[in-house]
């Protein structure tokens, strides 16, 4: 797995609600499931500020939106 794909599942945990303590765990016993081998899977804090940028990304999203209805 890549770095993005990484994220993405990360982002799609989170976006379905998995508490960010359970990311972790899920992505490795997912990856395993699937035969992948993990080097390193993100801890807790990782995840949070995965988050922490998808908010961001969101505003910023939103924000866009905003001044093309305006303009």
């Amino acid at each position: 797995m890549c770095l993005v794909e990484i994220r993405m599942f990360v982002y799609d945990c989170i976006i379905n609600h998995v508490p960010t303590n359970n990311v972790p765990i899920l992505m490795k016993k997912a990856a395993n499931r699937f035969r992948f081998h993990l080097d390193n899977v993100h801890h807790r804090t990782g995840v949070e500020i995965m988050v922490q940028e998808l908010g961001v990304v969101t505003d910023y999203q939103f924000a866009e939106y905003l001044y093309s209805i305006i303009t």
